[in-house]
């Protein structure tokens, strides 16, 4: 078998705090969890912020690093 599917819709929005709320869209059935990274744009190291269940589709980051303009990634695992 193959990994699973790349989640979809992927979204990031800075709300109060500063925090950051990534979102995405489950499109596997197999997975074992959703690696989330973000990196400093354009050209940083991803790096991991949490790695989060199956199922979940929502993660804040609490701890973005300020002020930058982020990048972020996620991956089924």
């Amino acid at each position: 078998t193959g990994p699973p599917a790349v989640p979809a819709f992927a979204a990031a929005a800075a709300v109060a705090g500063p925090h950051v709320v990534v979102g995405w869209s489950d499109s596997s059935s197999d997975e074992t969890g959703f690696e989330v990274e973000r990196r400093l744009e354009p050209a940083g190291v991803w790096s991991q912020v949490d790695l989060v269940g199956t199922g979940v589709t929502s993660l804040r980051d609490t701890s973005p690093p300020s002020p930058a303009t982020l990048g972020y990634r996620v991956r089924a695992v």
